[in-house]
């Protein structure tokens, strides 16, 4: 089957073989940038190997600097601030500067120690704040190292050798600070690292591939984790027996599609392409990569488990419409009742749960009409070529269905995809098996795992 249309999933378009993008496009629900993992989940990621060193043991937890807002109320004695005023307006400074260069920080985080010094140093009776101020102290002593290693890279430039080491640092950033707490370092290093690597893609895409590829590899660390989920494991085997045939390189969307005439010479007889970012610009590290490559690997499992057009519909070819509307109407009532029981869960930061209420909106949209116009556009663009066919067959299919169908439909692409994609959270956030949510969003997993096995059968 010849298939050239890229099926854009977590931030979907369709490529045409000639090289020209469709303008439909849409974008996934943006995700929360301060919704770092916590150290557990780095530990799950990085497994046995030293392909990245991530887990540091005996590093100290960093409590990041509070804003001023914050410090005032932990420092509040009820009376004015005549004595710690140079601490307030030395961490306001601090907090108002850019990252870029490190430099300033730095030089304002060394006044900001002084300040707290200085007032140390006043009489117990003159300085009733200093349980506050120590914990400053604290605080600065672990932010500063984090500081000096960007300004490392910084000096660096516009290299290949900052990406890794930047992507590095960012998720030893994830690690060290506590959850939800670590959004300005980390998406400032999302941004640096977009950055550089948006310099470097018309040359060094060789380089880049290989650093998008490595992910495969922290992905089947996970495998090595005993705690890993029954459903998880064998969801992952699934999806990583298929590596072989898949050609991973870096882009500025995630996506994935049958190899075409764009990718042919650099896929070398793979049958797939999954486009990955080499980094994270979500300021959510590696596990961001990894649910997203599970996400679109998931896509590639279901190509293969139905067949069912260049779309990588999630149904079995042959059922009828009113099954398939059938199928739909009861993917959207499970999908509402995951949405329930996040909400209610306990489980789960709300930051945790920002991002995948997200994911689960997603696959509950009506994109069926907007990717069978991108086919129909493939049509008319591909006229003549082996690619022709491939088109025609999925904008005809993705009509029918979207017009049986018209609302909530994007369950009949999107539903294995995100299911797949928040187990592989849940588990890198090192969230309890016990919870309502996992138990469903597991059970729901297992009946999707079947029903493509059984498919492929």
């Amino acid at each position: 089957m010849v298939r050239d249309a890229a099926r854009r999933s977590t931030e979907s378009r369709f490529r045409l073989h000639s090289g020209k993008v469709p303008s439909v496009r849409h974008d996934l629900h943006p995700i929360d940038s301060t919704s770092p993992p916590n150290i557990v989940a780095l530990q799950r990621i990085v497994g046995n190997h030293a392909l990245v060193k991530l887990v540091r043991p005996n590093m100290p937890h960093l409590q990041r600097l509070p804003s001023l807002a914050d410090f005032q109320e932990q420092t509040d004695t009820g009376g004015e601030r005549v004595k710690i005023t140079a601490v307030d307006d030395r961490l306001s400074t601090y907090h108002s500067l850019k990252y870029d260069p490190v430099d300033q920080k730095l030089e304002a985080i060394g006044r900001l120690r002084e300040a707290c010094e200085l007032y140390l140093n006043y009489g117990d009776k003159q300085a009733k704040r200093k349980t506050g101020v120590r914990a400053l102290m604290q605080t600065i002593s672990k932010e500063v190292p984090l500081l000096e290693k960007l300004g490392e890279i910084q000096k660096l430039g516009k290299v290949m050798a900052a990406v890794r080491p930047y992507i590095e640092l960012q998720d030893r950033v994830l690690k060290e600070l506590p959850y939800g707490s670590s959004g300005f370092f980390s998406t400032h290093l999302s941004e640096a690292i977009s950055f550089v690597v948006n310099d470097l893609r018309k040359e060094h895409t060789d380089e880049l591939d290989e650093i998008a590829g490595e992910d495969l590899t922290r992905l089947e660390n996970l495998l090595e984790d005993e705690k890993l989920p029954t459903v998880t494991r064998k969801v992952l085997n699934e999806l990583l027996a298929l590596k072989d045939d898949i050609y991973l390189k870096d882009f500025h969307k995630s996506g994935s599609h049958i190899t075409g005439a764009i990718d042919e010479e650099k896929a070398d007889g793979k049958k797939y392409v999954s486009e990955q970012k080499a980094f994270s610009d979500e300021g959510l590290g590696t596990p961001a990569r990894l649910g997203s490559l599970t996400h679109e690997l998931t896509h590639i499992s279901v190509g293969e488990s139905y067949d069912n057009t260049i779309g990588f519909l999630v149904f079995n070819k042959d059922l009828t419409v009113e099954a398939i509307v059938k199928l739909g109407q009861k993917r959207v009532a499970q999908v509402k009742r995951l949405l329930e029981l996040l909400r209610k869960s306990r489980s789960l930061t709300e930051k945790q749960k920002t991002l995948i209420k997200g994911k689960l909106d997603y696959a509950m949209e009506s994109k069926l009409g907007t990717y069978a116009s991108s086919f129909s556009l493939g049509v008319t663009q591909s006229k003549g070529t082996k690619y022709e066919e491939g088109y025609r067959k999925a904008a005809e299919k993705f009509t029918q269905v979207k017009n049986a169908f018209p609302m909530g439909n994007s369950v009949l692409i999107e539903y294995d995809s995100v299911v797949n994609q928040t187990l592989v959270y849940l588990h890198t956030w090192g969230v309890p098996e016990t919870s309502n949510f996992y138990k469903e969003i597991k059970k729901v997993a297992q009946e999707a795992y079947e029903d493509r096995a059984k498919a492929r059968n």
